[in-house]
């Protein structure tokens, strides 16, 4: 079967496929993601909360959920909405810096002190030292210095595996 922008997909650029049962299929183009079901497409866009660019992986696990990739910025989708970013709850003694540091992995400073600069702002916070019980957002693409090139998922442990 061959489908085209005419037929409801955002672009005829397609950049990955994600099949998850025989009548479902996620797809990443060059101007956003589409979810094929039952004969018709859904194309997500500025109103499910995902910005209209190429977007390089897509990875769906069900009907709902799935996972889309543009540079290395990472989006999920709930059902409802696309979202950018993890929403953190800060614990006694946390920093800004020492969330960053868990949550992206990386050790570099310079870097770790950037991304905590970019969230003290994003969250309106007055201080490196968050309340206890504040939720962060942080965005997935702290994590990631690399475009996604891939990325699969693992229901057994709830775990999302990304190659850069």
């Amino acid at each position: 079967m061959l489908f085209r922008s005419e037929d409801g997909l955002p672009s005829n650029k397609i950049n990955d496929l994600s099949v998850y049962d025989e009548n479902r299929l996620w797809v990443a183009t060059g101007r956003g993601v589409a979810h094929y079901y039952k004969g018709s497409w859904s194309f997500y866009a500025s109103e499910t909360g995902l910005v209209d660019k190429e977007f390089t992986t897509v990875y769906g696990y069900s009907r709902d959920k799935a996972w889309a990739a543009a540079g290395n910025e990472l989006w999920f989708f709930n059902g409802d909405t696309w979202r950018s970013d993890y929403r953190y709850t800060a614990v006694v003694n946390d920093t800004l810096t020492r969330i960053v540091r868990r949550f992206s992995g990386v050790v570099e400073e310079s870097y770790i002190r950037d991304i905590a600069e970019q969230l003290k702002s994003k969250n309106d916070l007055q201080t490196d030292f968050p309340d206890a019980g504040t939720e962060i957002m942080i965005p997935f693409s702290a994590a990631f210095r690399h475009p996604i090139t891939s990325m699969t998922y693992n229901n057994l442990d709830n775990k999302l595996w990304v190659g850069t």
